[in-house]
């Protein structure tokens, strides 16, 4: 069984992404200003939209312990270009979770 990383709290999971266990061309960086938590986290590897996904792959286990509708909300920081979808792609996937 996978160690779990988080649990709820009431109806709450909060997580600070600097704190994940990063693998590859991830790493956590303060150079920015307005970030909350310790951090935030940057890839240094180029863009591979729509080419080689699931690269540095960074899986987390949260346990949810009381039933109910949880809202999953992150904040994402465009480092190259000034567009709001430039270099800014994140995905989230629930593997397990019905109706997601």
């Amino acid at each position: 069984m996978a160690t779990i990383n988080y649990q709820s709290n009431g109806s709450y999971v909060i997580m600070d992404a600097a704190d994940f266990d990063l693998i590859g061309t991830w790493g956590v960086s303060t150079a920015k200003t307005g970030y909350t938590g310790s951090g935030y986290i940057t890839s240094s590897t180029e863009n591979f939209l729509g080419v080689n996904a699931g690269i540095d792959v960074i899986t987390v286990q949260i346990k949810i312990n009381t039933a109910g509708t949880y809202r999953f909300q992150w904040r994402s920081a465009i480092l190259v270009g000034t567009s709001v979808s430039d270099n800014n792609d994140t995905w989230l996937r629930f593997p397990d979770a019905d109706s997601f």
